[in-house]
């Protein structure tokens, strides 16, 4: 039989968390799942911490984060940049990770990806509201021509929760051959 690497996680995650470990280590098992699996995750983490437990959680869900741990550090590059209480150490998370200018390497050879967002006057912001207008322009550079490309953006609230989900392949919208630059601008009106 074969599994996808969801199941993998689900089956790993269950095995180790019912051995009774001193020490529980979990990188991102809540980045698989439906929500009723990530809602036993941490419920099980909860009560292995409950128990006097070490529970070493690794995760990008912010609310999460700030949910289960009452300590936590963020790293860069394997290097500890803060430790401490959760709170401030969550913001100094989402301080450095807002920043949208980031190399991708999900394509074959090197990458760019510039992304901006604009509001409803169309200047460059990194915050929008509830309701108001959005545009994400992406502009993708390769150094190799990419046969099949797409974009998927996730949108997240202030402690990293995801809150909206968009992918060319998922709204059928299909993929397209990049030569060496493309452009992509995606908008939501205001509700």
């Amino acid at each position: 039989k074969r599994y996808s690497s969801g199941m993998y996680v689900r089956l790993a995650f269950a095995v180790a968390a019912h051995l009774e470990p001193e020490i529980l280590l979990v990188d991102e098992v809540l980045a698989v799942g439906d929500a009723a699996f990530q809602k036993k995750c941490l419920g099980k983490m909860g009560d292995v911490a409950r128990e006097g437990r070490t529970v070493l959680f690794v995760s990008h869900n912010m609310a999460a984060v700030e949910n289960l741990c009452t300590r936590a550090a963020v790293l860069d590059g394997g290097t500890v940049v803060t430790f401490g209480d959760v709170e401030p150490t969550i913001t100094t998370y989402l301080s450095q990770t807002s920043d949208l200018r980031q190399p991708v390497q999900k394509v074959s050879g090197p990458a760019t990806l510039i992304l901006q967002i604009a509001g409803k006057d169309g200047s460059k912001t990194d915050t929008i509201q509830t309701g108001e207008e959005l545009t994400l322009r992406l502009d993708l550079t390769v150094s190799r021509p990419v046969s099949r490309a797409g974009v998927g953006v996730g949108i997240a609230d202030v402690h990293g929760t995801r809150i909206l989900t968009f992918h060319t392949h998922y709204q059928f919208i299909g993929s397209w051959a990049v030569q060496e630059r493309c452009v992509c601008t995606i908008g939501w009106p205001e509700s």
